[in-house]
């Protein structure tokens, strides 16, 4: 089993994933051998192919049709809000 970082593009159902590791244009089928808890998929359910996700991944044996995969760590992006200066009342009528 390898543990690398990897990019989540997709998740197709609860127990597969669509990942592709950094720097490798190669894309990956896991099947998940644990069940996702419910915080787990609210993270994931975020993925999509033009903003991936970043997951800490160990790769086990093909089965046939996917990879063995056991999730680790979920390393969401941070949404940054932009904070401006409050404008009311400049235009006064009298």
């Amino acid at each position: 089993m390898t543990s690398s970082m990897f990019y989540l593009l997709r998740m197709e159902d609860s127990q597969h994933l669509w990942v592709k590791e950094e720097g490798s244009p190669v894309l990956m089928r896991l099947r998940l051998a644990d069940r996702l808890t419910k915080l787990q998929i609210r993270h994931l359910s975020l993925a999509s192919p033009f903003q991936p996700v970043r997951v800490d991944v160990e790769v086990g044996a093909w089965n046939g049709t996917s990879f063995w995969g056991t999730l680790g760590d979920i390393h969401i992006p941070v949404v940054v809000k932009a904070v401006g200066r409050r404008r009311c009342n400049y235009a006064k009528t009298m």
